[in-house]
């Protein structure tokens, strides 16, 4: 078996860990992972139900951080010490992985990510573009406490998965599957399901101007498949009170909300987005269920 060679099942694991809890629960129960990965993949939610999973991989993230301490060269006494551009990329790789991993609604969970952002936005992008050696270091601390936390409080860890996870999706990962199903001689989804896949990381990861741009790109991407040139028509023309009911409610609120996202002017204060003025998953998920049920041959 393909996944014996301890290597090839590390890095399967690491797949799994990049799809998400609710989207491996979903292929597993649909049978897509075959019965040769099945007992594979049940261990890995096993582990990740007891945190082990994400403690190992926040103890491997923390030193890969470490690592790159020895990496600094010196760039003279104008611009002192800066990592290589590779190294420097290599750094901001490991610092998308650990904020997805630690994206949680937990009280605790949620104050090492936002320490780890803190560190990051404090000290990124100086005199050469990339991190600090403080920085680093700094982040790297703060990466393996967290890991050690997880290891520390299993049960808790498994309660905050089972409850979260759903809260933190915007698109299910259920429609997004029956998204990806559709073949139609004359729609591509391909982008569709990309910006959903987007929305959905957006939405994790609490970036809320871009979770309102995202779903404003949804919406003027899908007139078309309705016979309709702007999603203005789509909301006042197709379908019945209800389904119209939420096209307009998505039509009047979204659509003044991203608008004012991308087109508003700096002001001496401005009050930021929060999850509550960016949540009409709902009336999307309306929308595509729509195209799944009704217009895509």
């Amino acid at each position: 078996m393909e996944l014996d060679d301890p290597h090839k099942r590390r890095e399967f694991r690491k797949t799994l860990s990049r799809m998400g809890v609710q989207e491996v629960q979903y292929r597993l129960s649909t049978g897509k992972f075959g019965e040769r990965k099945k007992p594979v993949v049940e261990m890995w939610l096993a582990d990740v139900m007891s945190g082990a999973a994400i403690a190992d991989e926040l103890f491997e993230l923390s030193e890969r951080f470490a690592a790159l301490q020895t990496k600094f060269v010196e760039g003279g006494s104008f611009s002192g010490l800066f990592l290589k551009s590779e190294d420097a990329s290599d750094f901001e790789a490991l610092f998308t992985t650990t904020i997805a991993l630690l994206s949680s609604e937990r009280q605790d969970i949620n104050l090492f990510r936002s320490r780890i952002v803190a560190a990051y936005n404090e000290d990124v992008g100086g005199m050469m573009g990339g991190p600090s050696l403080n920085c680093v270091m700094k982040i790297s601390k703060l990466v393996s406490n967290s890991a050690e936390l997880l290891a520390r409080q299993p049960h808790a860890i498994a309660k905050a998965l089972s409850t979260t996870d759903a809260d933190n999706v915007y698109v299910s990962v259920e429609r997004i599957e029956q998204l990806r199903e559709v073949h139609s001689p004359q729609w591509d989804l391909s982008k569709l399901i990309r910006l959903c896949e987007e929305l959905n990381g957006a939405f994790q990861n609490q970036n809320y101007f871009s979770v309102g741009m995202l779903v404003r790109a949804i919406m003027d991407h899908l007139p078309p498949v309705f016979g309709q040139s702007s999603f203005g028509q789509l909301a006042a023309q197709h379908g019945g009170k209800s389904f119209k009911g939420s096209m307009d409610h998505l039509q009047k609120s979204m659509r003044h909300i991203s608008d004012n996202f991308l087109h508003e002017h700096i002001k001496k204060k401005i009050s930021l987005p929060n999850r509550i003025q960016v949540d009409v998953r709902r009336e999307l998920d309306v929308l595509l269920s729509e195209v799944i049920n009704n217009y895509i041959g």
